[in-house]
């Protein structure tokens, strides 16, 4: 009778420990062109057993998820989306949803896969392979994809927590110091200082969902305050409380104004670790304190390939910053308009520089948008700030089809004229220095974060596109040089991943400037941070440059 008793709280304790894992389902590796279909049922399944042998996750049964897909009239197109991911998670209860693609690249197969947080649309952890194309070699790819797969992603919380919280106790992971989880010990406080208020919607989102996402992440650890509404005058008062009053072990600047001030005040307490967004520019930096960047460089060329898709008339408006307030003003814009030409040559980019400061005067941005929408440009890009969106709605409301890509705003802020915009994740350079922290290994560095890591992507935590305009989206088609022509979306999804692996140069050459001269080379390929000069925009820009 004992025995009996014993077998039934061991069944217990292990129904209970199954419940505290997440569910996965892996969806079927799409196949693209030229792959073999009969391939992708064992390689999906490959990648099942490796996710099962990890003992991490609840994997739902191949047969389930084609069974409610089907009873939920769900069509999976030849490249699943992030947005498809999601959305096919949802339906099938998941916490986390697996999805990739087969391709054939000459004789041999390429393989890729994501593991995508089905609550908050954030990719947990990606993984890639690439060898010859025989199905003993397939097999062994697709187990080996599984294995980083798992490896890479954060540790299921064994108490039951939010899926993708990392375990206190878990192991650190190797791809990416923002996926480890800290040791136990004592609880660690943060402090973050805002522009804006924490729920303040548009003007300060990125930090605020980082905050947020940091915040409910670690809560076992980490103890969060923030100094909201802190103007650089007011800097001082507000990292003296959280320094001294709130005893803050490490202090987050969000906005690159604050990084001098930011920098005078770390010495004046050494013992509390600083972290700037923006700032290694600065000479003599103080040994305590750090700074952080995402590179949105790629972002710009791919905001343009889509603005050059869908605008109708080939008239496209950029709003760009004064080369005063920012050195990149004239490469971003110059990407932004790479992008335009890639999918429509014909189309022009009207450029509008604002001038030095221009956020100090109200009016100036929503005065250069009427401008741009008088000249009949019917996609916006560049400068994000609320008074461009507001503008652009209201030429919506007199009759006008505009579109609009901004940085940090998701499109439900403005979903009548709002497709998306890349939206930079600052978990990932918050979670790096705070998990350096938590484990005693911090030092003084520039951190640097981008398409590579998950610092930036479209959409952010949320859908990459507007729904509302997936379905002009889905209705394009771009001719590349390298990839042949392709679905619009599907094109965007192959460059981000190839940015991520850094296998392809935006600057690709020949690229001619204004006056027909030739900066970049037939057969030369640049990094960005080496376009040459920063005095001269591309041959499709309408606009100048103005003098510094």
């Amino acid at each position: 009778m004992r025995k009996r008793h014993l077998s039934a709280a061991a069944f217990l304790l292990s129904s209970a420990a199954l419940v505290a894992l997440p569910k996965v389902a892996v969806l079927d590796l799409a196949a693209q062109k030229g792959v073999d279909p009969s391939v992708v049922v064992p390689i999906t399944e490959s990648i099942m057993e490796e996710v099962v042998a990890s003992k991490g996750y609840i994997v739902l049964d191949r047969a389930y998820i084609e069974q409610v897909l089907k009873e939920k009239e769900f069509q999976l197109s030849s490249l699943v989306s992030d947005t498809q991911a999601t959305a096919a998670g949802q339906y099938l209860g998941a916490d986390f949803v697996v999805a990739g693609r087969i391709q054939l690249m000459g004789d041999s197969h390429f393989l890729v896969a994501k593991m995508i947080e089905v609550r908050t649309g954030v990719i947990a952890a990606q993984a890639s392979e690439q060898g010859e194309g025989k199905p003993a070699a397939l097999l062994l790819m697709a187990r080996n994809l599984g294995r980083k797969l798992v490896g890479a992603a954060p540790t299921p919380s064994a108490s039951g927590g939010p899926p993708g919280t990392p375990s206190p106790s878990a192991a650190p992971a190797k791809d990416s110091a923002a996926d480890r989880a800290p040791p136990q010990g004592a609880r660690l406080k943060a402090g973050f200082i805002l522009r804006g208020k924490l729920e303040d919607g548009p003007w300060t989102q990125a930090q605020a969902l980082a905050v947020a996402r940091v915040k409910e992440r670690n809560a076992a650890w980490l103890e969060v305050l923030v100094a909201e509404q802190v103007e650089p005058p007011n800097l001082a008062a507000a990292v003296k409380r959280l320094a001294r009053t709130e005893g803050c072990a490490v202090i987050f600047g969000t906005s690159m104004e604050y990084c001098d001030d930011l920098a005078r005040l770390a010495r004046e307490y050494p013992t509390v670790v600083f972290e700037s967004l923006g700032g290694s520019w600065i000479p003599e930096l103080p040994p305590n304190f750090g700074t952080f960047g995402i590179g949105e460089e790629g972002m710009y060329y791919l905001m343009g390939l889509v603005a050059g898709a869908l605008s109708e008339k080939g008239k496209i408006g950029y709003l760009a910053l004064s080369p005063k307030d920012d050195d990149f003003a004239t490469l971003l814009a110059n990407l932004f308009a790479l992008g335009v030409k890639a999918a429509n040559p014909r189309a022009q980019v009207l450029v509008r520089f604002l001038p030095p400061r221009h956020w100090e005067t109200e009016g100036l941005s929503r005065a250069a948008v009427e401008a741009l929408v008088a000249e009949g440009c019917d996609f916006l890009g560049g400068q994000d700030e609320p008074e461009v969106f507001r503008a652009a709605e209201a030429a919506t409301q007199r009759g006008k089809r505009i579109r609009l890509f901004q940085r940090d705003f998701s499109h439900l802020v403005s979903p009548n004229v709002l497709v998306s915009g890349p939206l930079r994740d600052f978990t990932v350079p918050y979670e790096r220095a705070l998990f350096a922290l938590r484990e005693g290994s911090w030092k003084r560095g520039d951190f640097f974060s981008g398409t590579w890591d998950g610092g930036i992507r479209f959409g952010g935590g949320g859908p990459p596109f507007n729904p509302a305009f997936l379905p002009e989206l889905r209705g394009k088609r771009v001719k590349t040089p390298d990839l042949g022509e392709r679905p619009l979306l599907e094109l965007i999804e192959l460059r981000v991943d190839q940015l991520r692996r850094e296998e392809w140069k935006i600057l690709t050459g020949p690229i001619k400037d204004q006056k027909g001269q030739v900066r970049i080379p037939a057969g030369v390929r640049l990094e960005t941070w080496d376009m040459p000069g920063r005095d001269w925009l591309v041959d499709n820009v309408k606009g100048t440059i103005p003098a510094k």
